[in-house]
Protein backbone atom coordinates (compact mmCIF):
# COMPACT_ATOMS: atom_id res chain seq x y z
CA UNK A 1 0.00 0.00 0.00
CA UNK A 2 0.74 3.77 -0.90
CA UNK A 3 0.56 6.95 1.14
CA UNK A 4 0.24 8.70 -1.85
CA UNK A 5 -0.62 7.81 -5.89
CA UNK A 6 -0.94 9.98 -8.68
CA UNK A 7 -3.12 9.42 -12.25
CA UNK A 8 -3.24 11.06 -15.22
CA UNK A 9 -5.71 11.24 -18.14
CA UNK A 10 -8.15 13.48 -19.82
CA UNK A 11 -11.27 12.22 -18.13
CA UNK A 12 -12.80 13.64 -21.23
CA UNK A 13 -16.43 12.28 -20.88
CA UNK A 14 -16.10 10.10 -17.50
CA UNK A 15 -17.57 6.64 -18.06
CA UNK A 16 -16.81 2.98 -15.73
CA UNK A 17 -13.65 2.67 -17.30
CA UNK A 18 -12.57 6.12 -15.58
CA UNK A 19 -13.89 4.94 -12.41
CA UNK A 20 -12.26 1.69 -12.30
CA UNK A 21 -8.95 3.14 -12.87
CA UNK A 22 -10.11 5.96 -9.93
CA UNK A 23 -11.24 2.99 -7.29
CA UNK A 24 -7.73 0.89 -8.30
CA UNK A 25 -5.63 3.96 -7.20
CA UNK A 26 -7.73 4.41 -4.32
CA UNK A 27 -7.16 0.60 -3.27
CA UNK A 28 -3.47 1.34 -4.02
CA UNK A 29 -2.96 4.33 -1.84
CA UNK A 30 -4.77 6.32 0.92
CA UNK A 31 -4.45 9.50 -1.09
CA UNK A 32 -5.45 10.10 -5.21
CA UNK A 33 -4.30 13.07 -7.10
CA UNK A 34 -5.75 13.07 -10.23
CA UNK A 35 -4.10 15.03 -12.88
CA UNK A 36 -6.22 16.60 -15.60
CA UNK A 37 -4.75 17.14 -18.98
CA UNK A 38 -5.18 20.68 -20.21
CA UNK A 39 -7.03 21.04 -23.16
CA UNK A 40 -4.13 22.60 -25.08
CA UNK A 41 -2.20 19.36 -24.43
CA UNK A 42 -4.71 17.11 -25.18
CA UNK A 43 -5.06 19.00 -28.50
CA UNK A 44 -1.16 18.83 -28.97
CA UNK A 45 -0.83 15.16 -28.35
CA UNK A 46 -3.78 13.89 -29.36
CA UNK A 47 -4.70 15.88 -32.10
CA UNK A 48 -8.84 16.56 -30.97
CA UNK A 49 -10.19 18.94 -29.14
CA UNK A 50 -11.34 17.78 -26.15
CA UNK A 51 -15.55 17.39 -25.77
CA UNK A 52 -15.73 18.88 -21.85
CA UNK A 53 -13.58 21.85 -21.14
CA UNK A 54 -10.89 21.22 -18.18
CA UNK A 55 -13.05 22.86 -15.45
CA UNK A 56 -16.04 20.19 -16.95
CA UNK A 57 -13.91 17.46 -16.74
CA UNK A 58 -12.44 18.16 -13.17
CA UNK A 59 -16.24 18.12 -12.07
CA UNK A 60 -16.57 14.98 -13.32
CA UNK A 61 -14.34 13.74 -11.27
CA UNK A 62 -15.16 15.85 -8.17
CA UNK A 63 -18.67 15.09 -8.30
CA UNK A 64 -18.33 11.36 -8.17
CA UNK A 65 -15.02 10.59 -5.68
CA UNK A 66 -15.01 14.10 -3.22
CA UNK A 67 -12.29 12.33 -1.19
CA UNK A 68 -9.29 12.11 -4.18
CA UNK A 69 -7.71 15.75 -4.82
CA UNK A 70 -8.31 16.46 -8.47
CA UNK A 71 -5.54 19.35 -10.23
CA UNK A 72 -4.52 20.68 -13.97
CA UNK A 73 -1.42 19.12 -14.96
CA UNK A 74 1.45 20.94 -16.86
CA UNK A 75 0.63 23.19 -19.58
CA UNK A 76 4.16 22.37 -21.20
CA UNK A 77 4.72 18.61 -22.38
CA UNK A 78 7.40 16.83 -21.02
CA UNK A 79 8.52 19.36 -18.49
CA UNK A 80 7.17 17.01 -15.03
CA UNK A 81 6.41 19.96 -12.77
CA UNK A 82 3.44 18.58 -11.07
CA UNK A 83 5.72 15.35 -9.98
CA UNK A 84 7.82 17.75 -7.62
CA UNK A 85 4.68 20.24 -6.26
CA UNK A 86 2.38 17.04 -5.69
CA UNK A 87 5.65 14.11 -4.67
CA UNK A 88 3.59 11.33 -4.70
CA UNK A 89 4.98 8.06 -3.81
CA UNK A 90 3.73 5.95 -6.78
CA UNK A 91 2.00 6.57 -9.93
CA UNK A 92 -0.91 4.11 -11.19
CA UNK A 93 -1.34 4.33 -15.22
CA UNK A 94 -4.36 3.40 -16.97
CA UNK A 95 -3.46 0.09 -19.23
CA UNK A 96 -3.48 2.31 -22.77
CA UNK A 97 -0.96 5.10 -21.36
CA UNK A 98 2.19 3.72 -22.64
CA UNK A 99 3.35 6.81 -24.17
CA UNK A 100 2.92 8.39 -20.93
CA UNK A 101 5.14 5.68 -19.01
CA UNK A 102 7.78 6.26 -21.61
CA UNK A 103 8.11 10.22 -20.89
CA UNK A 104 7.68 9.63 -17.03
CA UNK A 105 10.66 6.51 -17.28
CA UNK A 106 12.61 9.83 -18.31
CA UNK A 107 11.69 12.23 -15.95
CA UNK A 108 14.45 13.36 -13.51
CA UNK A 109 11.98 13.27 -10.98
CA UNK A 110 11.24 9.57 -10.88
CA UNK A 111 14.92 8.82 -11.16
CA UNK A 112 16.09 10.71 -8.77
CA UNK A 113 12.93 9.46 -6.24
CA UNK A 114 12.81 5.97 -7.55
CA UNK A 115 8.94 6.71 -7.98
CA UNK A 116 7.48 3.23 -8.93
CA UNK A 117 5.23 3.68 -11.93
CA UNK A 118 1.97 0.52 -11.84
CA UNK A 119 -0.49 -0.20 -14.54
CA UNK A 120 -4.12 -0.38 -14.06
CA UNK A 121 -5.99 -3.52 -15.71
CA UNK A 122 -8.36 -2.43 -18.26
CA UNK A 123 -12.02 -2.62 -17.54
CA UNK A 124 -13.74 -3.25 -21.23
CA UNK A 125 -11.26 -1.59 -23.52
CA UNK A 126 -13.46 -2.64 -26.27
CA UNK A 127 -16.38 -0.26 -24.75
CA UNK A 128 -14.89 2.09 -22.61
CA UNK A 129 -12.34 3.73 -23.80
CA UNK A 130 -12.10 7.65 -25.12
CA UNK A 131 -10.94 7.27 -28.23
CA UNK A 132 -14.22 5.06 -28.84
CA UNK A 133 -16.68 6.80 -27.19
CA UNK A 134 -15.04 10.23 -28.69
CA UNK A 135 -16.14 8.71 -32.55
CA UNK A 136 -19.40 7.74 -31.28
Amino acid sequence: MYTHILIFGTFDGFHDGHRAYIEEASKLASQVTAVVTPDKVIQELKQYIPRYDIATRIEFIEKEYPSIKVIVGDTEINTWRILEDVAPDAILLGYDQDTLQESLQNARYIQTHHIPIIRAQAHKPHTHHNTLLHNQ
